[in-house]
């Protein structure tokens, strides 16, 4: 059942997620930027404003809000219906046990 299995998949999701906007960031360029800034203001008000961002984007730890997409990913995955029977996912898995 999805349940029994849901810190593997779950850990599966963190790990692709992570690569994935990892490999997206322009880090000679987000270093460009990061020295452009602090040659106007200084180190540490850079990290504030570095931590005051983070808290504008961020409502609760990144943890719990991807395990709760991966949950509504996983629901809506079990309410599909097969195009054949009309049923939804979970009804052909209850079937099968």
């Amino acid at each position: 059942m999805i349940i029994d299995n849901l810190e593997p998949l779950y850990q599966e999701f963190k790990k692709r997620y992570k690569a994935e906007v990892l490999s997206n960031i322009d880090y000679p360029l987000a270093n460009e930027y990061y020295k452009k800034i602090t040659s106007i203001i200084d180190e540490e008000k850079m990290e504030r404003f570095n931590d005051i961002i983070a808290e504008s984007f961020i409502f609760g730890p990144i943890g719990i809000s991807a395990s709760q997409h991966f949950i509504v990913c996983a629901v809506g995955m079990l309410v599909y219906r097969d195009p054949e029977s009309s049923k939804q996912i979970y009804q052909l898995m209850m079937e099968e046990e």
